[in-house]
């Protein structure tokens, strides 16, 4: 199993007020850097990680936000990925939580429900295609032929599953610290976190099949070849993103309520995305806010420009503004120059995509070189600065790779 832890093309409005570089600057500078607690059980700083199987690449990373680095406290967020060694290549599950950030153990409880799920989740999907020879072919049914429907179903159990699997692995991690030194009077709450997990499946004719269930805030969505946002699922609460509820919320786990929360999607898609608040309020509303978070990403060399046939586009020459840079809270002697797609909206509507006329990645603005994808999505999250934003960031990016499929479900 590979794992890591810890059509014209669709437009967008203009964020408005996102980046202002003077106020940004004075902001930053009142932040200060605090080392993570030593005791108990402290989470590191970061974490990333990348991979590549036959139909997928990878990447994701999860860093402290600037409060928790402020106030010299953990990163709750955690999230795990894998692809298991069963499918050769066609199917990629990750599960993403963010620890309730008034609850002192509650990044414990994020990292045993996204750990328990994404093996839980391995483990029914290797069942799923043992007892059906078919899998991938059927997948690729009608929606309203029998044998889809069936196992659409038997799927959507398997989600929903994998949030009871989540909620007792909390509640193991509670009981087995339980009076223990360092977690003295803790009580269940003290572990709770939101839950987002999703499969995607490269079908026999070559489709991005999507099942995803989330509990609480972040968000779960998708950008189709076609330059459409396709988002799994809706907030909790209110109009909000950052309005959420818990796994340990009985009335959430309820068949009636997990089934209302199970999404399916069987598309073409160009980039999958799991993120914990601290992005995906940063890029709120979604469906207007992925589209900039990819160009935000292929513009800083995370993910590559490409053709629809997959074809990487050379950089222009010139035509770009200057990367802006602020200081890193962890080191205020570093800048990391930086671009943002806002940079090159000039008017109220642009297609994201024609923005690379006018632009290229800041490895090629000053000449350094990131070949680890994993560290430089660590260091963009780490880094980019928006209005209000300093809750921890954590983004996993699976990208379909553009290959030949063929009808054996291979």
């Amino acid at each position: 199993m590979r794992a890591t832890e810890g059509g014209r093309p669709y437009k967008v409005k203009i964020f408005k007020n996102m980046i202002d570089q003077n106020l940004l600057s004075t902001t930053e500078s009142m932040w200060k850097y605090n080392p993570v607690p030593e005791f108990p059980e402290p989470f590191p700083e970061f974490s990333s990680g990348a991979f590549s199987v036959r139909f997928f690449n990878v990447t994701a990373a999860s860093v402290r936000g600037k409060k928790h680095k402020h106030d010299g406290t953990n990163n709750d967020d955690y999230y795990c990925v894998s692809a298991p060694d069963f499918c050769g290549g066609k199917i990629v599950i990750a599960a993403l939580c963010d620890g309730a950030g008034s609850r002192r153990f509650s990044r414990i409880g994020a990292k045993a429900a996204s750990v328990t799920a994404c093996e839980a989740l391995s483990a029914s999907f290797c069942a799923l295609t043992d007892e059906n020879p078919a899998f991938f072919s059927d997948l690729d049914l009608p929606t309203d032929n029998p044998e889809w429907a069936q196992l659409a179903g038997k799927i959507a159990a398997v989600m929903r599953n994998s949030v009871n699997t989540a909620f007792y692995a909390v509640k193991d991690a509670y009981e087995k610290r339980l009076n223990t030194d360092g977690f003295e009077e803790a009580t269940l709450s003290d572990f709770a976190s939101t839950f987002l997990a999703s499969v995607i499946i490269k079908t026999a004719a070559g489709f991005d099949f999507t099942a995803a269930i989330s509990i609480g805030d972040g968000e779960i969505a998708a950008i189709t070849e076609t330059g459409e946002p396709v988002i799994f699922g809706n907030s909790d609460k209110g109009n909000y993103a950052g309005e959420t509820d818990f796994l340990l919320n009985d009335n959430l786990r309820t068949e009636a309520e997990l089934k209302s929360r199970t999404r399916f999607s069987r598309k073409h898609f160009k980039a999958y995305f799991l993120m914990s608040d601290g992005v995906a309020d940063d890029y709120f509303p979604t469906v207007t806010g992925l589209p900039l978070l990819l160009c935000d990403l292929k513009l800083n060399g995370i993910v590559p420009f490409e053709t629809p046939d997959g074809t990487v586009i050379p950089p222009p020459p010139d035509g770009h503004p200057e990367p802006l840079k602020y200081k890193w809270v962890n080191d205020p002697d570093v800048s990391l120059p930086l671009l943002y797609c806002e940079q090159f909206l000039d008017s109220q509507k642009l297609c994201t995509d024609e923005i690379y006329a006018a632009s290229c990645s800041v490895s090629n603005i000053t000449g350094e070189t990131f070949n680890d994808k994993a560290e430089r999505l660590y260091l963009w999250l780490d880094n980019y600065s928006r209005r209000g934003s300093f809750d921890d960031r954590t983004l996993v990016v699976i990208r379909p790779n553009v290959i030949e499929t063929d009808n054996a479900g291979v």
